[in-house]
């Protein structure tokens, strides 16, 4: 008979057996383990090239989105393993949807890496019609990197596997409604504004420590980034609420909708020529 204890951890020997055996999965889990690789060499290249492009280090947008595309990655794992058994979808298609989207992410992480090494801008720059191609890929790589994560939780929302973990459930799928509508009318922007720098700016000595987000004038990659990683925010939140809260579905709905109007608020706050701890408007 089984003890108690090999009881209890049959469950979480079945969701690791889960994400080491399925094809889909290791994609993934490999893609993650590839930004993670890539972000150690940009942060050695880090240390040692002191090249700079726009008044910052060629690799500190390396670094940044390395981290960024793994954590999407990393996020679209776990919710593959909330959403899929082996019986609900067709393991063809399943596996090229994967690998649609791991390729459009390292595709955009490599062509960054590329460019920095070479001193030169990634996004907005058409000086040559590759670069120019580049661009407009990594546009539709990019819608590719926050689609995924909508469709997934749809999936998980369907599969009922959380059903007892309501705050949970309800944070993956409003979490991923809302990283994907504000992050594409803020994405939208920055292209029609013809890059995310609203107002006069030099370029150098002032700007916000880690991100490089410009201060003194509107950056419009404020209110990108929250709006990029609602997908990750929203579940915690709901799983916290799971755990202490009594009425978890409620707690997550008041939250995003704090989250939602700060992230808008950001985005106003930039449009006007404003930095982040600077007025609304």
């Amino acid at each position: 008979m089984l003890t108690s204890a090999a009881r209890q951890s049959a469950p979480f020997k079945a969701s690791i057996d889960f994400f080491i055996d399925n094809q889909p999965n290791r994609l993934l889990r490999d893609g993650v383990l590839v930004c993670l690789a890539l972000t150690v060499v940009f942060l050695a290249a880090f240390q040692v090239d002191d090249r700079t492009l726009s008044g910052v280090s060629v690799w500190a947008k390396p670094i940044k989105f390395s981290i960024s595309i793994g954590v999407q990655l990393l996020t679209v794992l776990i919710l593959s393993n909330l959403a899929m058994t082996q019986s609900q979808l067709n393991k063809m298609i399943w596996r090229a949807a994967i690998v649609i989207f791991v390729t459009a992410a390292l595709l955009v992480l490599s062509y960054i890496g590329f460019q920095g090494a070479q001193q030169k801008l990634s996004h907005f720059n058409n000086n040559t019609h590759f670069e120019a191609a580049m661009f407009s890929a990594m546009g539709v790589s990019s819608m590719i990197l926050i689609a995924a994560p909508l469709v997934m939780s749809w999936f998980v929302w369907k599969s009922k596997k959380l059903n007892d973990k309501p705050g949970l459930r309800t944070g993956i799928l409003v979490g991923a409604i809302a990283s994907f509508i504000m992050t594409t009318i803020f994405a939208g922007q920055i292209v029609s504004n013809g890059g995310y720098i609203v107002g006069e700016y030099s370029g150098s000595g002032n700007s916000f420590p880690i991100t490089g987000w410009a201060g003194g004038v509107g950056d419009l990659r404020v209110s990108h980034f929250f709006a990029t990683h609602a997908i990750q925010v929203f579940p915690v939140v709901g799983y916290f609420a799971d755990r202490f809260g009594t009425r978890q579905v409620i707690t997550v709905w008041i939250f995003s909708g704090m989250y939602s109007l700060l992230t808008l608020a950001t985005f106003i706050q930039a449009m006007n020529g404003n930095p982040l701890f600077g007025p609304i408007v």
